[in-house]
């Protein structure tokens, strides 16, 4: 009588594909058809021919998300049989795959700015503008040179020329007007997320100063002392109010905040010339008219 034996029949699985997303790889494949050596257990899916998952005779699929960039990856799958033990060859291999790290998102804020009037000789304030990566895994955003196309605008604060994922850094621009009149400038940063330079529109008003003086200087003369009082400047002027500055015989006195001011220890029967001059942001205004008075004899 002839015995020969039979070779267990290990199927192994099938038509094994693979689709790669954002960093991502969804394995899909076909299990073995009956009839097959023992009972079909489940499968194992090996990356790099390191085991990275088992799972039940059921399920055909699987998603790798635990993707690291700049790096390959192939995959197969072996068939795991019980009673008795065994495992089949492993199906066709898929890949290499490779996920080069994302690059940098630009962003900045604000997209523009109107600096509004502004006094010709007196700085504006400065506006600052957030320069950020906002990708969250990516190259490094690298900031290759920052410009404007007018002397008007001035760049004040330095910029970081590489940003991480997720960091930013800030950029300060005044605008400091030369000569009157609506004033426009293209703020240009040319940077490695975009193949063009990023611009952003600058604008402002340029006037020349115009300051009214205080009003109404009076002087109250008492015993070796003057009180001099005044009315505040008209509306109009075009500045900023600061502060007073108090002038006797044509030098600087003293600097006051109110709308008076007492000049004390004077010679009797002397004669005192007085100005009070607005300030505006360090800027004489225009000097109320002058007043000439003698201490109490």
């Amino acid at each position: 009588m002839d015995i020969s034996i039979q070779t267990p029949d290990v199927k192994p699985a099938t038509a094994l594909t693979a689709t790669a997303g954002n960093n991502v790889v969804y394995l899909e494949w076909t299990a073995p058809e009956s009839p097959y050596f023992g009972v079909l257990s489940g499968f194992d899916v090996y990356r790099n021919d390191v085991l990275i998952q088992r799972q039940n005779a059921t399920n055909t699929k699987y998603l790798d998300t635990n993707i690291e960039y700049d790096t390959n990856y192939s995959y197969y799958v072996v068939a795991v049989y019980i009673t008795p033990s065994a495992e089949s060859n492993p199906s066709e291999t898929v890949g290499p795959f490779i996920f080069d790290t994302p690059p940098p998102i630009f962003s900045i804020t604000p997209e523009s700015h109107n600096f509004g009037d502004t006094i010709i000789g007196i700085n504006s304030l400065p506006q600052v503008f957030t320069i950020k990566n906002e990708a969250l895994v990516s190259t490094p955003l690298i900031i290759n040179n920052i410009s404007i196309n007018s002397d008007e605008y001035v760049l004040t604060q330095p910029v970081i020329t590489q940003l991480e994922a997720g960091e930013e850094t800030n950029i300060s621009v005044i605008f400091t007007p030369l000569t009157p009149g609506f004033k426009t400038a293209i703020l240009t940063i040319e940077h490695n997320a975009e193949s063009s330079p990023h611009n952003l529109q600058l604008s402002g008003n340029a006037l020349i100063a115009s300051f009214n003086p205080p009003r109404d200087l009076t002087a109250g003369i008492g015993y070796e002392q003057v009180t001099l009082t005044w009315v505040e400047p008209l509306f109009g002027s075009n500045g900023t109010f600061e502060k007073y500055h108090i002038y006797r015989d044509g030098l600087y006195l003293a600097q006051t905040n109110f709308l008076t001011y007492l000049d004390s220890n004077l010679t009797n029967g002397e004669t005192y010339e007085y100005q009070v001059r607005a300030i505006y942001f360090d800027l004489d205004g225009y000097a109320t008219a002058d007043i000439i008075i003698s201490a109490v004899a």
